[in-house]
């Protein structure tokens, strides 16, 4: 299974800034070190859907977080849980 690393809120404040000094998704890939398709899937799942529909590093940072929190791998479940899937 390949291992992988979820980008940092500092590169996603990296990303923010180069995008507004006007490097392209590639320029920004070889800037913060990773993967074109990395950067491109950044921008796509965090942009603001407002007015604009530009990336800010602030809310990418906090749906990163959020999206982390209700991942099914952050799931617990109690013992009662367990009690009724055993039954």
């Amino acid at each position: 299974m390949m291992k992988y690393q979820q980008l940092t809120s500092e590169e996603r404040y990296i990303i923010s800034f180069l995008l507004k000094q006007g490097f392209n998704r590639s320029e920004i890939a070889r800037q913060t070190g990773r993967h074109r398709s990395t950067i491109y899937r950044e921008l796509v799942r965090n942009r603001d859907h407002g007015y604009d529909s530009c990336y800010r590093y602030s809310r990418a940072q906090s749906q990163a977080v959020t999206r982390r929190r209700r991942s099914r791998r952050n799931r617990h479940y109690s013992e009662k849980d367990f009690a009724i899937v055993r039954r």
